[in-house]
């Protein structure tokens, strides 16, 4: 594994930020790898049940995603200590203009991009103090723009990073997510007995149907050790390059990104996936990771033929099954984004938004304008498909074409 040329292990280049006129506080910025790895002492403490921030893992998306050009980690000290972190990354990332699923304009801006969950410890009292640290790099030309990846808007980050911002330096009609997770209780048949009547139903009779009509064709193979992670990849290739997520260039894909951080959490004993084969030919599949007592939910893919089994939520039924099993997993985080399925097997949820903050310069000003401008207009577009009732219809009809469309 290899670093990107522009993420080189060498030290010097530590910033130090000093806090409030008589307070023993001070943030400073690691921008290479050794000095990200001299924290990991300190660091470790600090986990919580989010993998996004393990040392190793934040490490591995660092050297090998494309965009990412260095690391950029604030640690917070009061009194000596390591009180807080913050764990971004310099990119080059597009800022994408589209209506619907199609992009028009894609600019690229050097960013200073915070990963999902990336902060811990006592955040929550000094994130005023850590995002103006964040904006005064904008303003001595750090970066474009700062980027928080799916904040929680109850966060004390996000209200950090949006009170006070003018009007041309944040990003406007940025659109909420919804984020679901799940309680694992001790046995299967409880979390059956929780779902409700018409939904565990319906649950039942397709997984029925599915095993009456392939009576002894069916396979569930779970995966967990890195020695089974060629066949994992190829046969998941098989079945994602079928899927609308392919067609986004998302979703599971066997290259050097993620095969680098399956192998880390397969030997870590975080990676978990399961595939269904009817007579040894996969159909569908589903999996995460389990760090602690929590497991993130991946993107998942199906075969479309066999849609009317709903083959997709009967491996998350058999995932579930598997994880309810495990005593050291108690939290079943269904990932971004809003699912029928994730609304009725989830028990709780949240809304989350990037939030985007531009320099107070012409270009990243401009950027802001036009992309306000396209998404003004998707908005516009979508509440006139719903209020006409077409809005779904449109929506599947993209998503049909990307099944069959080559990755951008």
């Amino acid at each position: 594994m290899s670093a990107h040329p522009s993420v080189a292990d060498a030290a010097g280049s530590l910033d130090a930020v000093n806090g409030a006129a008589g307070e023993d506080v001070r943030i400073e910025v690691a921008r290479t790898l050794p000095e990200v790895e001299a924290l990991r002492e300190e660091w470790l403490p600090l986990l919580e049940s989010s993998i996004t921030t393990h040392p190793d893992y934040y490490r591995a998306v660092v050297e090998t995603e494309p965009q990412v050009r260095g690391p950029y980690v604030l640690a917070l000290r009061r009194g000596g200590r390591l009180e807080a972190m913050l764990l971004g990354r310099f990119e080059e990332v597009p800022l994408p203009c589209k209506l619907g699923y199609r992009t028009f304009y894609a600019p690229r801006m050097r960013s200073i991009t915070i990963v999902y969950e990336g902060y811990l410890g006592n955040v929550d009292e000094n994130a005023p103090l850590l995002v103006e640290t964040l904006r005064s790099a904008l303003d001595r030309g750090d970066a474009d723009v700062l980027l928080f990846r799916h904040l929680r808007v109850d966060h004390p980050l996000y209200r950090a990073s949006t009170n006070g911002v003018g009007f041309l330096s944040r990003q406007h009609l940025m659109r909420r997510t919804i984020c679901w997770e799940r309680t694992l209780p001790g046995t299967y048949a409880e979390f059956l007995s929780s779902l409700s009547k018409s939904t565990r139903t319906g649950v039942t009779r397709y997984m029925k149907k599915l095993e009456r009509d392939y009576d002894g064709r069916l396979r569930l193979r779970t995966f967990r050790d890195a020695d089974e992670l060629d066949d994992y990849f190829k046969h998941a290739e098989v079945v994602a390059s079928m899927s609308y997520q392919r067609g986004l260039g998302a979703g599971v894909r066997d290259n050097e990104r993620q095969r680098t951080r399956a192998a880390l959490s397969a030997k870590n004993g975080w990676f978990r996936a399961y595939m269904l084969y009817v007579d040894d030919a996969p159909v569908a599949f589903c999996g995460g990771e389990g760090f602690r007592e929590r497991f993130r939910y991946g993107i998942p893919g199906y075969d479309p033929d066999y849609a009317d089994y709903r083959v997709g939520n009967y491996v998350i039924m058999k995932m579930v099954e598997d994880l309810c099993s495990d005593s050291e997993l108690s939290v079943l985080d269904f990932g971004f984004g809003d699912a029928e399925y994730k609304r009725r097997f989830g028990d709780r949820s949240w809304y989350e938004q990037d939030v985007l903050v531009y320099g107070r310069r012409l270009r990243p000003a401009f950027v802001n304008v036009v992309r306000t401008s396209f998404f003004g207009a998707n908005s516009a577009a979508m509440a006139l498909g719903r209020r006409a009732g077409i809005f779904s219809r449109i929506k599947n009809s993209w998503r049909s074409r990307l099944r069959t469309a080559p990755s951008s």
